[in-house]
C-alpha cells in the first residue's frame, strides 16, 4: 500500500480525487468570510471594464481598439475582465463582492485540478499531496489570490499548467513536439496576462538547455511558434500602438519614476524565501504589524529544506531521474527570482509570487526521492524530511492566525468595510448622480457596485484637477446631483490635486448648492461625503464641512 502511494504514478482516477479534494480545500480556506474585508481600489481594476460585455463601456482601466477592453493596464491583459464580463452577461449585469472574489478563487481551483490531471501518470499520490500541502499552507498564495489586487490568481493558475506540462514532458522517454508547443504557448499567454511573467522565459530557456530531448532545431522552432502564438495578441496590440501612436504600449510606463526602492540582494533573498509566511500581505490587508521573526523562521526553514534537497540531488543526479527533475525546478525557482530582481521597474511581493510554485514542485519530487534514499543516505534524507516537516508544522499557527483575522474582520484603512458600503450607497443613488473623487482609492468601488451606471464616476484627481476643468465638467454634466468623495484613507496619491479639488468646492462652484448628505453617508469611516445639487430657488445652501483636506 505504501509503495503504491509513494512510488507508483497516481493514475487518472486517484489524481482527479486528489485534485478535487485539494481544490475544495483551497476554496474553503480562501473563501472564509469572503465579504468581511472591504473592497480595495486595486482589487477592482480588472472589474471596471467588465461592464463592456453588458453594453456599458467604461474608460477606467480599459485599453484597446475602440471601446473594447483588451488591456486593463499597459502591462496587464483583460482576461479576468472578459471572464467576469461573461458572468455579468448571464447574471443581468449585477456585480457583487462575493462573485468577484470567487472568480479569482475559481481560477486557482481550476489550476489545481489542471495540474493534477496533467501529472496524473507522472507523479505519485505522495508527490501530489506534498505539492498541494505546500501550496495550501502558503499564506501569501491564500490571501493574494483571495483578493487578487496583484493580479495573482490567473497568473498562478497558468504556472500550474506550465509546470504540469513540464513534468509531463520531462518524465517521458521521448518528448512529442506538441508538449514543447503548449509549454511555450501557455508561457506566452502568461506574459500577455501580466508582463512581469516574462521572467518565466528564464526557466523555460533553461529547460531547453537542461533537457537533452529538447536540444534540436525542430523543438526550438516549435517552442518559438508556441510562444509567438500565445503572445500573439500582445504583439498585435504593440504593433498597432507603434504604428498609430509611435510607442510600444507594453513599455509605455517603463520610464515612469520608480516609487519603491529596490531592496539589497541579501534582504531580497530573505524576503523571497519568507514569502510563504504571508506577513507582507497580512500587514497590507489587516493593518497589523507582525513581528519579523516568523518570516525569518520561514526563510530559514525553506532555505534549509532547499539546501538539503540540493545536496541530495547532487549526490544522486547521475543515477536517479527524480534528482534531475527536482534540480530543474529548484534552478527554475532561482532563475525566476533573479529575473524579478533584474526587471527595469522595481517590483514588490505581489510580483515575487511568480517564483511560486517552482520551489514546491522541486520539494515534492525530492520528498519522494528522500524516502527512497533513506537507507542509503540516511543523514541527508532525514535532514531534508525533518526540515520539510518543520516548515509545514510552523505554517499551521500562521494559517490559524490568518483565519482569526479574517473572522474578526480585521482591516487596514484601505480595506475598510465602509468602502464597500460607499459603493452600495452609490448604486442606490446612481440615477442622475455623479460621484467626484478627490483622491485615489475610492473610485472603482463606486463604479462596480453601481453596476457600471453611466456618468456615475469622475476621478477628478486624475482628470479635472483645476478649478476651470472642474467647473467645465459640472456645467457639461447631464446629472443634477454631485457627491464629492474625500478619502480618509491613510495614503495620499494626489495630495496637490486633492487640495485643489476641495478648495474649488469650498469656494462654491457657480450653479451648485451644497446640501446635507443622507444620514447613512455620515457613517462611512473611510470617506467624507459632501453633496451638491444644481442651484434652484428653493435650495438652501449649507456651510461647507470644514474644508476637509
Amino acid at each position: 500500500m505504501l509503495s503504491t502511494v509513494v512510488e507508483k504514478p497516481a493514475g487518472l482516477k486517484n489524481a482527479i480525487i486528489v485534485g478535487i479534494m485539494c481544490a475544495i480545500a483551497y476554496c474553503f480556506v480562501s473563501a472564509h468570510h469572503i465579504e468581511r474585508q472591504g473592497l480595495y481600489y486595486d482589487e477592482l481594476f480588472q472589474a471596471t471594464a467588465s461592464f463592456w460585455y453588458v453594453g456599458k463601456p467604461q474608460t477606467l482601466f480599459s485599453l484597446g481598439p475602440g471601446n473594447f477592453p483588451a488591456l486593463n493596464m499597459s502591462y496587464n491583459a483583460a482576461f479576468k475582465t472578459a471572464l467576469y464580463g461573461l458572468y455579468l452577461k448571464f447574471n443581468d449585469g449585477l456585480f457583487s463582492v462575493r462573485s468577484w472574489r470567487l472568480t479569482g478563487i475559481a481560477m486557482v481551483a481550476a489550476g489545481i485540478l489542471a495540474f493534477s490531471l496533467l501529472t496524473a501518470n507522472y507523479l505519485s499520490i505522495f508527490e501530489l499531496l506534498v505539492f498541494f500541502t505546500l501550496v495550501l499552507t502558503d499564506t501569501m498564495v491564500l490571501l493574494s489570490t483571495r483578493h487578487d489586487w496583484g493580479p495573482v490568481a490567473l497568473a498562478l493558475s497558468l504556472r500550474f499548467i506550465i509546470i504540469g506540462l513540464t513534468i509531463r514532458a520531462i518524465r517521458q522517454k521521448t518528448i512529442k513536439p506538441y508538449y514543447t508547443f503548449f509549454i511555450a504557448f501557455f508561457c506566452g499567454i502568461a506574459i500577455v496576462e501580466k508582463l512581469t511573467s516574462c521572467v518565466l522565459l528564464l526557466p523555460l530557456g533553461f529547460l531547453l538547455i537542461f533537457e537533452k530531448k529538447f536540444r534540436n532545431r525542430k523543438y526550438l522552432l516549435v517552442f518559438m511558434g508556441g510562444l509567438f502564438l500565445g503572445s500573439g495578441s500582445l504583439i498585435l496590440l504593440n504593433a498597432g500602438s507603434l504604428i498609430l501612436k509611435g510607442y510600444l504600449i507594453s513599455l509605455h510606463n517603463i520610464k515612469d519614476p520608480i516609487l519603491m526602492i529596490k531592496p539589497g540582494i541579501i534582504r531580497y533573498i530573505t524576503e523571497l524565501l519568507g514569502l510563504g509566511n504571508g506577513s507582507f500581505t497580512a500587514t497590507f490587508i489587516f493593518g497589523s504589524n507582525p513581528s519579523p521573526i516568523p518570516r525569518c523562521v520561514e526563510s530559514v526553514l525553506l532555505f534549509g529544506t532547499l539546501i538539503a534537497g540540493a545536496y541530495l540531488c547532487l549526490c544522486t543526479v547521475k543515477e536517479e531521474q527524480y534528482s534531475k527533475d527536482a534540480l530543474l525546478f529548484l534552478i527554475s525557482f532561482i532563475l525566476t527570482g533573479i529575473g524579478l530582481y533584474l526587471l527595469p521597474r522595481t517590483t514588490s511581493y505581489h510580483h515575487w509570487i511568480l517564483i511560486t510554485p517552482y520551489q514546491y514542485a522541486g520539494i515534492a519530487i525530492l520528498a519522494q526521492g528522500a524516502l527512497k534514499q533513506i537507507h542509503r543516505m540516511r543523514f541527508a534524507a532525514l535532514l531534508f524530511l525533518t526540515l520539510l516537516c518543520a516548515l509545514l508544522l510552523f505554517r499551521i499557527p500562521v494559517i490559524a492566525s490568518m483565519h482569526l483575522a479574517l473572522k474578526n474582520g480585521k482591516t487596514d484603512p484601505r480595506w475598510d468595510p465602509s468602502l464597500t458600503q460607499l459603493g452600495k450607497f452609490a448604486g442606490r443613488h446612481a440615477k442622475g448622480t455623479t460621484f467626484i473623487t478627490a483622491d485615489w482609492g475610492v473610485g472603482t468601488q463606486i463604479l462596480c457596485l453601481s453596476n457600471g451606471a453611466p456618468n456615475i464616476l469622475a476621478e477628478a484627481w486624475g482628470l479635472y484637477a483645476t478649478p476651470a476643468k472642474i467647473d467645465s465638467f459640472i456645467q457639461s454634466s447631464p446629472n443634477d446631483t454631485f457627491y464629492l468623495v474625500i478619502p480618509r484613507i491613510g495614503i495620499t496619491v494626489a495630495d496637490s490635486s486633492r487640495r485643489i479639488i476641495i478648495n474649488t468646492f469650498n469656494n462654491t462652484i457657480p450653479g451648485l448648492c451644497e446640501v446635507m448628505v443622507e444620514p447613512e453617508a455620515k457613517k462611512f469611516n473611510a470617506v467624507i461625503l459632501r453633496k451638491f445639487i444644481r442651484q434652484t430657488d428653493g435650495c438652501r445652501q449649507i456651510s461647507n464641512n470644514g474644508g476637509a483636506q
